[in-house]
Parts: C-alpha cells; structure tokens; sequence
C-alpha cells in the first residue's frame, strides 16, 4: 500500500512536492529488520548523510525544475537528486511507515559501508556542489561514522565570543571549565563573563579575584534564567555562549565547530554533544514529548544519529551558542522558568520563528550536570511550560519518529514492553 499512502499524504498536504518514508531490510532467508524510523526534514542530517534514500516520492514539477538526474554520480545519483529537490521544494513531507524494504545483496551499500568507497566519494561531490549552490563556504569532510559526511563550515572573520559561565562557589569546577576555555580557543577572540551568585567559600573568591574577565554578583534567589539574561545584557560579542560551571572540554576544535554553525543565518543555535564523567552519553538534543515534558536525548546508536550534525527542537543550554540578536528576537530566556525547562522553552521559541537548531557532535564536552543548582526541579516550572506549550504527550516532536515510545527513547513500543520496562511495569 506504499502508493496509497503517499496519495494520502498528498491530499492531506496539497502543496507537497517531495515525500519520504521510512523503510527496512529484507534479509536473504526472508526476514525484515533494521526499521529506520526516519526524523521529519532535517535539512542538516541531510547534509550528513542520504537519509531520506527510500521511499522517496517527487512532483513531476520538482523534477523539470531540476533537470532530473544527472551523469557523473554514481552510487550517490538519488542523493544528488535529493539535494537539488530539496532546495526549492514548496513543501517536504515524511511518511512515518516503512513503505521500502531495502533488500541486502553481497556487495550492496544496503549491507553497510566499513569505508570510504566510490559512492561515498560520489556523494562528497554532490555535497560540495551543493554548499556552492547555497552561497555557503564549507569544506565536506568524512564523518565520524563510516559513509557519513561533516560539512565543516568555517569561521567567518573574526568574532568575539562572549561566553557566560554561572557559579556559586565549587572552586574546583569553575577553575577547571575556565583554563579548558583558554587551552582550547585556537586563537579565537573570546571574552568569559562569570555570574557568581552568592559565592561563599573563599578559594572561589580569590580565584574570581584572579580571573582575567569580568565578573558580576548575583547576590539572590538562584535564577538561571534571569542570571543569564543579567549577563547577556552587559557583554558586547558577535556570539553568545551560555556554558555551564560543571563542563570540562573534550575535543580541541568544539569552539570552532559551534562557531561555523552559528554564523549560518538560518541558524537559530546551536547544541553540543556532551557525557558524563564516565563517559556515559548526556545530551544528543533535547527530544520534546519524551519521558514526560522533555529529556535530554540519548539515541543508543541508533543509526548512527548521535554522530551526526541534525537538528532538533531543544538544545540544552549546558552548553548553547547564537546570535546575540536571535537571543533578543525571542526576548532571552522566560524569567518565570527560574530553574527547570528554561533552555527548552527558549529553543523551542527560536525554532517557532523559523529558525533551525542545531545538534553538533564534533564539539564534544563533558558535563557532570546539575553542580550549580543540584537537585533543584520545582513544579512550578514544569507547570508553567505544560501551561505554555501544553500537554507533551499531545505533541509530536517533529525530529522524534512517531513510530518510536514516549516512554524509552529510540525504542519501539514493542521493544520497549520485551527489553525495557521491568517485571510489573503498567506497560509491560
């Protein structure tokens, strides 16, 4: 019935020009397994690899304006195609069913890629070739994964970096998150504002004495939202960088990869990929709807998503970077969220103008997570987002597959009854 849904999808979307679906693989003794449940467009996943692949359905329109396929492409023709279409589509829609079965032969891409090949190379061209198209700098580079790409985009000119770093003593941690900054700027201009508030302990005093950047007092009821939008206020930067005390750096080229990113104009911010201490994984994105009002997403590997430059619908702001007008535009960030869900709700207005967040796992931190505020969650901050943006179970994340639990993240629901949930879950 794949061509029945797609003409469903076309009289609920009339302007659409371009639909995709998710799909699976058929296995030589019969079997399907791999369903991709596939995001909703996102054009920098995108970018990272050829995910919409199959299904994918184009208007007769959309195909003359492009001229159709093109020689020269080989093993990566459709994403050429793809890339094209997509940049003057009218309207994109995803199927979230799988209406393909990729069938794995020996020798098909279907089976996987353990290297670059000439269908890799192919696609390098279509991305280069792309980016020219689009008026944009950048260099396609390999990605993480095997068959994957990361579009560097470099750093325009020179740009101040304000970056805001709140503390309320924990000498140990500020001190740390700080000399990380410097080692790791790579001659970038930067200027660190460090929000003290309330401060007691008199190793963090001297060392704030010591500090060579400005430091303001936030002598009040902890805050983050007003701290935030205080500092933001007094700094004078091209970029903002809201980072947390509790962040030690683990790649030296983050700054530059959030950087390339920000400058973009249809850029709204952008996230980092951060873990724990113990090298558990943190935040890939916030996924909306998720576990409750939101939850820092976690993908497990699957297909790969955590590896890969995306976008999503929150960002944390554990570490989180824009425009300083972006930041205005919104209004900074909802005073009446003073401790929880504040850094969500902001994304999710910078994205309700039309703006793309963006996920960027090539700036890769370390976040111990909570050291400022501890166990601080008060329920009138979660009240007053359900009040904002409503019930989140009624809302679809539109990176989150529908297919997929609210209650475990990138398991399906029949997983999630045979692998998650314990013994006597209500679930289960």
């Amino acid at each position: 019935d794949a061509l029945t849904e797609v003409a469903r999808a076309i009289n609920r979307f009339p302007q659409v020009e371009f639909l995709y679906s998710d799909e699976d693989k058929l296995f030589a003794d019969g079997s399907y397994d791999h369903s991709y449940a596939k995001s909703g467009w996102s054009p920098d996943l995108h970018m990272s690899y050829n995910y919409v692949c199959h299904f994918a359905v184009f208007s007769r329109d959309l195909l003359q304006r492009v001229d159709g396929w093109r020689l020269g492409f080989d093993g990566a023709q459709d994403y050429d195609l793809a890339l094209r279409a997509t940049e003057i589509a009218n309207a994109i829609v995803h199927i979230p069913r799988n209406l393909y079965h990729w069938r794995v032969l020996p020798g098909s891409t279907s089976a996987g890629v353990d290297q670059k090949n000439d269908a890799w190379d192919a696609g390098r061209r279509a991305l280069s070739e792309a980016v020219a198209r689009r008026g944009v700098a950048a260099e396609i580079e390999e990605g993480i994964d095997p068959g994957t790409y990361n579009v560097r985009y470099p750093v325009a000119g020179r740009p101040k970096v304000g970056i805001i770093v709140p503390t309320r003593d924990r000498h140990e941690l500020i001190s740390q998150c700080v000399q990380g900054i410097r080692e790791t700027t790579n001659g970038l201009e930067t200027e660190i504002l460090v929000v003290n508030n309330e401060s007691t302990d008199q190793a963090t005093l001297d060392w704030m004495d010591q500090h060579q950047g400005p430091v303001i007092d936030y002598p009040h009821q902890f805050s983050y939202a007003r701290m935030m939008n205080m500092a933001a206020e007094q700094i004078d930067c091209d970029l903002l960088l809201f980072l947390n005390c509790d962040i030690t750096i683990a790649s030296p080229n983050w700054l530059e990869a959030m950087i390339g990113h920000a400058q973009q104009r249809r850029v709204g911010a952008v996230g980092a990929k951060l873990s724990f201490p113990d090298g558990r994984i943190q935040h890939e994105g916030i996924t909306v709807g998720v576990g409750g009002v939101a939850v820092n997403t976690n993908s497990r590997g699957y297909f790969s998503i955590g590896n890969l430059t995306r976008n999503c619908w929150a960002l944390t702001a554990a570490c989180l970077m824009m425009r300083p007008e972006v930041f205005w535009e919104v209004g900074g960030f909802e005073e009446r969220l003073r401790v929880a869900f504040n850094d969500v709700d902001l994304t999710m207005r910078i994205h309700q103008l039309g703006y793309d967040l963006v996920y960027q796992p090539h700036a890769m931190l370390h976040h111990q997570e909570s050291a400022l505020r501890g166990s601080l969650h008060p329920t009138e901050d979660e009240d007053f987002f359900r009040t904002r943006w409503g019930q989140p179970l009624t809302h679809d994340d539109p990176y989150y597959n529908p297919r997929l639990s609210r209650h475990a993240q990138y398991y399906f629901a029949d997983e999630v009854k045979q692998v998650w949930l314990p013994r006597g879950h209500p679930l289960a």
